[in-house]
């Protein structure tokens, strides 16, 4: 484990997308739940061709500081209804959710972490689950959502290191050093084979994901990186910070091009 504290668990498994959007508070919010799900179906289709439809579970988004719940929970219930519509998937049943939601003592905390996901998805049955958040910045609503899966989980904490875990084995496979303060949030891109983690020292760092090299460091946040996420294509990443500030990445070649007014 990290040393003298116990770890909060924040990455992403081999074969996981993210979904950023962004819209006006003014904008209807179903046309932008349709969008995720535009990506969400561009990934389950090339993911799964040849398989039957993977059972997904669709968790609670969180809302973040100035989102109202009940606005988060209509996101969830509305990307619930177009993920069932679109066939791609055999959807657990929201109430199903709930219940060992409960029973696992999560309905107060919630579940936005993929270790907490990989135990409800264990639970479910379900192959897929998606988490993510509802965030508010100015007159702007963000959705981050990720659809995680996969046999791995990478942890960030706050003594500054990463470290790359086996779930089926429950053992430490690596662990990544080199940020002088602690981990915030860890993403990771399969087309890349990159690790992205935030910290504290108001760094961002990329890792070769096979080996846990350092290809590169990110700077320009004024403070410490509290959020990342990377789009469906893998294109780009996205850096939220204490700052106040959304920044823009060139995922290939870490280029920063530009803020989220």
């Amino acid at each position: 484990m990290h040393p003298g504290i116990m770890p909060r668990f924040l990455g992403l498994h081999d074969n996981t997308t993210h979904v950023i959007l962004q819209f006006e508070e003014a904008v209807t919010v179903r046309n932008h739940v349709v969008f995720s799900v535009f990506f969400l179906s561009v990934f389950a289709t090339s993911l799964w061709a040849q398989s039957a439809k993977p059972r997904l579970a669709i968790l609670e988004l969180k809302a973040d500081t100035g989102v109202p719940v009940p606005a988060a929970k209509t996101v969830t219930r509305l990307l619930n209804d177009e993920i069932v519509n679109s066939g791609l998937f055999t959807v657990v049943e929201r109430g199903d959710i709930s219940k060992v939601m409960k029973e696992q003592a999560f309905q107060k905390s919630g579940c936005v972490d993929t270790t907490c996901a990989v135990q409800v998805g264990q639970l479910l049955s379900a192959r897929k689950i998606v988490i993510g958040n509802v965030s508010r910045l100015g007159s702007k609503i963000f959705i981050f959502a990720r659809l995680v899966a996969g046999n791995k989980i990478i942890s960030g904490s706050r003594d500054g290191t990463l470290k790359i875990w086996d779930l089926n084995s429950c053992t430490l496979i690596q662990t990544l050093t080199g940020h002088t303060g602690g981990v915030r949030d860890v993403a990771v891109s399969d087309k890349h084979g990159a690790i992205v983690s935030g910290s504290n020292d108001h760094t961002i760092r990329l890792w070769k994901l096979n080996t846990g090299e350092l290809l590169r460091k990110l700077t320009g946040h004024g403070a410490g990186v509290t959020a990342l996420a990377i789009d469906s294509t893998n294109s780009y990443l996205a850096s939220g910070s204490a700052d106040k500030t959304i920044k823009l990445w060139d995922m290939k070649t870490g280029d920063y091009l530009g803020n989220f007014d």
